[in-house]
C-alpha cells in the first residue's frame, strides 16, 4: 500500500478550510490536496464590505475636535470666516444674504455646478439687493444677472459681462439712467466649502 506524505489533508477538511478562510492554499511540490498556511488575503466580499462601510481604498478617519479646531484657528488667522453651511440655502433659490462682523453685507451663490461664490450683497449699477439675482452661465462662465436692471457679473472676477441692457420694459428706464456711464465690477470674495460643508469666506487680502 502506498503511503501518504504526513503534510496531507483530508479532501473534506482542505475543502472546508478553503471555504471558510481563503487562506490555505495547495503547498508546492505536495500533494494536491495539503495545505500550507500563506498570508491572509481577504475575500472579496469583505472588501467590498469594508468599502460601502467608509472604510474602502484611500480613506482616513475623520480628524479629532482638537485637529479640527486648529485647523479652525489658522484660516481665521490666514482671514477666512465661516459664513454658512451648505444646508443654509433656501431650497427655492441658491442665494444666501449674509452681513460680516464689520457690518458688510455679502452674498453667497450656489452656481449650477455646485460650486459657491461670493459678492457684495448689492448691484454696482444701483445699489439693489442680489437676493433674488437669476444665477446662471454666460460663455460657459457662472454669473449672475441683477433681476433690476439686468447687469451680469462673472462669479469668479465680478468683472461686468453685459452692462444695463436695455431688454424690458423697467430696463429701458435703468438702461437710460446708467447704460451710458462706465460699468463697474462688482467685489468677490474666495470661497471654501469643507468635508462637512461649512462655506468659508476670506475677508482678508493675502
Amino acid at each position: 500500500m502506498s503511503s501518504v506524505s504526513s503534510r496531507c489533508l483530508h479532501p473534506a477538511c482542505c475543502h472546508r478550510r478553503l471555504r471558510e478562510r481563503s487562506q490555505y492554499v495547495p503547498a508546492s511540490g505536495g500533494h494536491p490536496l495539503c495545505a500550507q498556511r500563506q498570508p491572509y488575503r481577504p475575500s472579496l466580499r469583505r472588501t467590498v464590505q469594508c468599502a460601502t462601510a467608509g472604510k474602502g481604498f484611500g480613506s482616513r478617519a475623520e480628524p479629532s475636535p482638537a485637529a479640527k479646531k486648529k485647523a479652525d484657528q489658522k484660516r481665521k488667522e490666514e482671514g477666512w470666516e465661516i459664513a454658512a453651511f451648505l444646508s443654509d440655502f433656501p431650497a427655492d433659490r441658491p442665494t444666501k444674504p449674509l452681513f460680516l462682523d464689520d457690518g458688510t453685507a455679502i452674498m453667497l451663490y450656489r452656481a449650477l455646478d455646485g460650486n459657491v461664490y461670493c459678492t457684495n450683497a448689492n448691484s454696482t449699477a444701483f445699489q439693489f439687493p442680489l437676493t433674488n439675482a437669476k444665477v446662471m452661465q454666460r460663455g460657459g462662465k457662472n454669473a449672475i444677472e441683477s433681476s433690476l436692471d439686468g447687469t451680469v457679473y462673472d462669479l469668479e472676477s465680478g468683472k461686468v459681462l453685459e452692462w444695463c441692457p436695455k431688454n424690458s420694459l423697467l430696463r429701458q428706464l435703468t438702461g437710460a439712467l446708467k447704460g451710458n456711464q462706465p460699468s463697474v465690477d462688482i467685489k468677490t470674495y474666495r470661497t471654501q466649502v469643507d468635508n462637512d460643508g461649512a462655506i468659508y469666506v476670506k475677508i482678508k487680502a493675502g
